[in-house]
């Protein structure tokens, strides 16, 4: 695996974790508002 291969390889895997924290925040963030809207 060449020098160019390894970075596009750690940047897919990168930007892929980012968008699953990004989607597990706002998950959670709904979820969250939903309930503190439901207890109000």
């Amino acid at each position: 695996m060449n020098l160019l291969q390894h970075l596009s390889f750690c940047f897919l895997l990168f930007s892929s974790l980012v968008w699953s924290v990004v989607c597990l925040a706002v998950w959670v963030w709904g979820f969250v508002g939903s309930g503190l809207q439901s207890l109000v």
